[in-house]
């Protein structure tokens, strides 16, 4: 199945390709279907890494083309947090904006952040990604609280300084 839609994303997405090899960075930073779209966290992934805005814009739009026939019935987007970007994070907001506009109107179709720079656009909804749990930080937190007010508390007023 999931080797089915790596081939699916990777015959799609041969235009994007195209355009990367124009980059300025080509020579150092290559984008090609074989190296940034593969399998990751049990699911089809595409990693936007190393695109111009343009490119990125590009491959979203054959990734939306081809998504209803995954048969995983998900794939994670990967565009990273932007660390290298100049500005905001261009490639993170695009497609997270791309992305939810096109689940909005289409029904069935979701949009999940898969931890800070990613997003799984599940097309079937039992492909959901299950939701994670906090509970362990919120825990840590208190528990750190605790202890600085527990450390506090027994010195006196002037004892900080």
């Amino acid at each position: 199945m999931l080797t089915g839609d790596v081939s699916r994303l990777r015959s799609a997405l041969a235009v994007v390709e195209d355009g990367a090899r124009a980059q300025v960075w080509d020579e150092r930073r290559p984008w090609r279907v074989r190296t940034h779209i593969g399998v990751e966290h049990g699911r089809p992934s595409v990693d936007l890494h190393d695109l111009k805005a343009r490119n990125a814009r590009l491959a979203l739009d054959c990734l939306v083309a081809v998504a209803p026939q995954l048969e995983s019935g998900s794939v994670l987007v990967v565009t990273g947090r932007g660390t290298h970007s100049l500005g905001p994070p261009v490639l993170q907001r695009m497609t997270g904006e791309r992305l939810a506009a096109v689940a909005a109107r289409t029904e069935g179709w979701a949009l999940h952040p898969h931890g800070s720079g990613a997003w799984v656009l599940s097309t079937q909804p039992s492909a959901a990604p299950a939701r994670r749990s906090n509970w362990f930080l919120v825990v840590f937190f208190l528990l750190t609280a605790a202890a600085l007010v527990w450390l506090l508390a027994g010195r006196p007023a002037g004892a900080l300084s």
